[in-house]
């Protein structure tokens, strides 16, 4: 029977101190998803500008492009 009862309080005790590990595991889990949230809206914030910018160059080259050809057929007549 003592053995039972020091087998239950052992048993008890690893309990507590998985419970603990279980907490704090989860307050990590849920520190880190937060960190890749702010680091997946950074990405998104950086691949939209970079969109836009790339976006905006295009039309710049576009204008140059059909700049240029004007200039050109100017110049053959």
């Amino acid at each position: 029977c003592r053995n039972l009862i020091s087998t239950l309080h052992a048993l008890s005790a690893q309990k507590l101190a998985l419970d603990d590990t279980v907490k704090a595991m989860k307050g990590q889990m849920a520190h880190l998803m937060d960190e890749l949230e702010t680091t997946r809206l950074g990405y998104e914030g950086q691949l939209s500008s970079l969109s836009e910018h790339m976006a905006q160059m295009n039309l710049r080259l576009t204008a140059q492009a059909d700049e240029i050809e004007i200039l050109r057929r100017g110049k053959k007549k």
